[in-house]
């Protein structure tokens, strides 16, 4: 009888011999030979070689035989979900392998991956929760859980874990790490925190994250040189490294622009280019020649930026013009030496009276003051849970909160039972976020009519306000207005308040005075001037605990 290895051996010289042969020749001509453990080792060569269609075939050939082939459901779900445009096609087979394999871990930590690539982030959660379940012991398993914490805003949790690891493994950088992201949450005092990236940068000196994170901190502290210079580090940290554009032009090194064509990539968010752009017009007034490259996904922005004197906008597919050098958008604080006291924040955006003059003869017949509205960021960015408030106790997003508190209050009791981590419960209960907040107590002590500037699904919000505020907010904006008509809307009204959204970065940029309401813990940008925005002096910052009348 030959062994097991003899046996592997013989599969593995039979796959080798099939390499070049297609899966359908194989199918075709060997069927009484293949097997599906050969027909896994070809699939598993297949996608080494750069040939994930031929894998995608074996996988699914040995599927279609047996379509309880936990493996080949694993593996064909780890394929299809490194295809973004495909990923959604992963989850349904890691349930399908589940449901055979309820009590492996490893594939409820495949699901939490492809979750999370869906952004489902709370189910992400869960599915870590169940891993660290099944092998309470498992160092890997609570590290995962303790990152997605990080992800959800939960740093008093991701703190109990860090802490609980870092007990059993005092000598492991990553536990140190997540330690240090959770006290950076927390807002911790700032010697607590030094010692742990003097400890992390010195065992890992190129680690990008690390150095990023630690410029974050220093631009909070207000530490500028040093914190725009952590910043380039981003360009090698994912989603930036692999969305970054490479030229064959040199990139701007701070040298004369006089004659000379600029490329600015712009980058990030919507926001973030807003808060950036104030650059633009510095560059023209060095003599640049200013070509600004957006994304498709960023193209709402074209029609407002497009009218900054020397500056052309290129959108994604349209054809580069000539250019003699390049700089990232959000570098040029980097290039130009910000310091707390140099930030340029003179308003930069204009739009024509015109069009501002026919929004008031829109409005004319309404009560003043008019007071803009926005109360809800994308729910995709990370940290909307902190940034957002939820219009009144009625609202999608209120109940949207409510549920999102209740499902991480069961995964930390739940977690805290099965692993022993004394304090995840109360660490659960401090993360929470007041789900009582919203904006109406605020609303209630702010006379004239509002208008909505909200976009998205929470825009219908609205309809969930008492009677006595219902009759007090219009929406006039489309469904999805680019920002040169919010600008206009904006610029014909008295007053804006908003969240830490593009509202506010669109607000502060054309020069409209108003309010922005910090998220429970505020970035770097929303740095204070006597109780002003230094980036947006026009604005004054207010905490939710206030609008909430708490």
């Amino acid at each position: 009888m030959p062994s097991a290895a003899a046996a592997h051996g013989r599969r593995s010289d039979q796959a080798q011999r099939w390499m070049p042969m297609t899966t359908e020749t194989l199918a075709h001509s060997l069927a009484e030979e293949v097997t599906p453990a050969t027909m896994l080792q070809m699939a598993g060569w297949h996608a080494q070689s750069g040939d994930p269609a031929q894998a995608e075939r074996c996988y699914r050939w040995v599927l279609e035989r047996d379509p309880h082939h936990v493996p080949a459901l694993q593996r064909l779900a780890s394929l299809l979900q490194s295809d973004g445009q495909r990923a959604p096609q992963a989850l349904p087979l890691l349930d399908a392998a589940i449901a055979l394999q309820p009590h492996t871990g490893a594939l409820h930590a495949a699901r939490a991956i492809a979750l999370n690539a869906l952004e489902r982030r709370l189910d992400a959660l869960e599915s870590f929760a169940q891993v660290c379940c099944l092998a309470p012991g498992e160092p890997g398993a609570l590290y995962n859980l303790s990152l997605q914490y990080a992800d959800l805003c939960c740093p008093a949790q991701t703190e109990v874990i860090a802490r609980h690891l870092i007990g059993l493994y005092p000598d492991w950088p990553a536990a140190h790490y997540m330690l240090l992201r959770a006290l950076t949450a927390l807002e911790a005092d700032p010697a607590e925190i030094a010692p742990l990236y003097r400890y992390l940068i010195k065992s890992d000196p190129m680690n990008a994250s690390l150095r990023f994170a630690q410029g974050l901190m220093q631009l909070k502290a207000g530490n500028y040189a040093a914190g725009w210079d952590a910043q380039e580090w981003r360009w090698d940290i994912e989603p930036a490294k692999s969305a970054q554009r490479v030229f064959g032009q040199p990139r701007w090194s701070g040298g004369p622009l006089a004659g000379r064509r600029l490329l600015i990539t712009g980058e990030q968010g919507f926001g973030d280019i807003l808060q950036f752009a104030r650059y633009l017009p510095m560059l023209v007034e060095r003599g640049a020649r200013v070509i600004l490259l957006l994304d498709d996904n960023r193209a709402a922005l074209a029609r407002l930026l497009g009218r900054i004197e020397g500056v052309e906008v290129v959108v994604g597919a349209q054809a580069l013009p000539p250019f003699d050098l390049h700089c990232p958008l959000a570098s040029l604080p980097y290039m130009f030496d910000t310091t707390v006291d140099s930030i340029p924040a003179p308003p930069y955006l204009s739009v024509d009276a015109a069009d501002v003059a026919a929004w008031k003869e829109r409005l004319a017949h309404l009560p003043r003051p008019w007071v803009g509205l926005c109360w809800a960021g994308s729910s995709q960015h990370l940290h909307n849970v902190r940034r957002s408030l939820p219009l009144c106790a009625g609202s999608r997003y209120y109940a949207e909160r409510q549920v999102r508190e209740r499902r991480i209050l069961a995964v930390a009791s739940r977690v805290a039972v099965a692993c022993g981590l004394d304090g995840l419960d109360a660490a659960a209960a401090r993360d929470a976020v007041p789900s009582g907040w919203t904006l109406a107590p605020l609303l209630e002590r702010t006379a004239g009519t509002f208008v909505s500037l909200q976009v998205g699904p929470h825009a219908a919000d609205i309809d969930a306000l008492p009677a006595s505020l219902r009759a007090r907010i219009v929406a006039p904006l489309p469904a999805q207005p680019d920002f040169y008509e919010t600008a206009c809307l904006i610029r014909a009204l008295d007053e804006v308040i908003t969240v830490d959204t593009s509202a506010a970065h669109l607000s502060g940029a054309i020069g409209q005075r108003g309010r922005i309401i910090t998220p429970l813990a505020p970035e770097w940008r929303w740095i204070e001037r006597n109780g002003r925005s230094a980036w947006y002096p026009d604005m004054r910052l207010m905490t939710q605990g206030a609008v909430a009348g708490q």
